[in-house]
């Protein structure tokens, strides 16, 4: 009974009424012709097997749609199970009636003061966005920074925590409501860049995202970019005050 009643909930309540009302009129004429040849006392027998018949071609096309419906609903069940939320971070890019994706691998403009051992303040324009088939319900996204970048300002809602044994630090973004498909979760913050990073490799970046229905999932984001060098202001010279006029008394 139990497997029954698990199959009979993954069919469309469209399915198990239809065939439920061929079952039901194939049960009625059965009764109906054996009553009518039980009173006019016709060879009871004889009427039974052609009643067979009659149930028959009734119920081989409620056989048929039946199979048609339960191959539907199969897909439909399959569809569903396999619909799950991608949530990834990177720079957020997005084509005209498209809905946004996220690219992993991308490219900033940095201003370094000539001599200066840190660049200027930059942002890194990060974002989370659902690329999957499904919400995303108790999002917690973690991105792994070493230690020469240096924060200046975190995202709204973001923390920071330091991660001494691998001398990196680390933002943690956490989204308690639903992100559904295609939402973005802006977490671009502001740095200053070391002057010891590898300027041709780019500075690479770990991000872990997890949901309600999916575990921790890596990747890797590089921030490549483009070292501009300024050289910082010359000092103006101050003019000397002109020496007081002295006034013969």
């Amino acid at each position: 009974m139990k497997g029954a009643r698990l199959y009979l909930k993954g069919l469309s309540p469209q399915a198990v009424r239809t065939t439920s009302l061929f079952v039901g009129g194939a049960i009625v004429a059965f009764v109906v012709l054996i009553a009518i040849s039980w009173a006019l006392g016709w060879d009871l027998w004889v009427w039974v097997d052609r009643a067979s018949w009659v149930i028959a071609l009734v119920l081989f096309p409620a056989a048929i749609y039946q199979l048609i419906v339960l191959q539907r609903d199969q897909q439909r069940l399959a569809d569903e199970l396999t619909k799950q939320p991608d949530v990834r971070v990177g720079l957020r890019t997005q084509e005209p009636g498209e809905l946004p994706s996220i690219e992993p691998d991308f490219k900033i403009s940095v201003i370094w003061q000539t001599g200066s051992p840190l660049s200027d303040v930059v942002k890194i324009p990060l974002a989370a966005v659902n690329v999957g088939s499904a919400t995303a319900y108790d999002v917690l996204i973690n991105v792994l920074f070493p230690n020469s970048v240096q924060l200046v300002q975190l995202p709204l809602g973001g923390s920071v925590m330091a991660e001494p044994d691998t001398d990196q630090w680390k933002l943690m973004m956490q989204d308690k409501n639903s992100m559904n498909i295609g939402v973005t979760l802006d977490i671009g913050l502001s740095v200053r860049l070391g002057g010891e990073l590898d300027r041709h490799s780019g500075v690479a970046l770990l991000a872990f995202v997890a949901t309600k229905d999916r575990p921790y999932v890596t990747s890797q984001i590089i921030v490549r970019y483009e070292p501009r060098s300024v050289a910082p202001p010359s000092p103006q010279a101050t003019p000397e005050p002109a020496p007081e006029a002295q006034s013969d008394r």
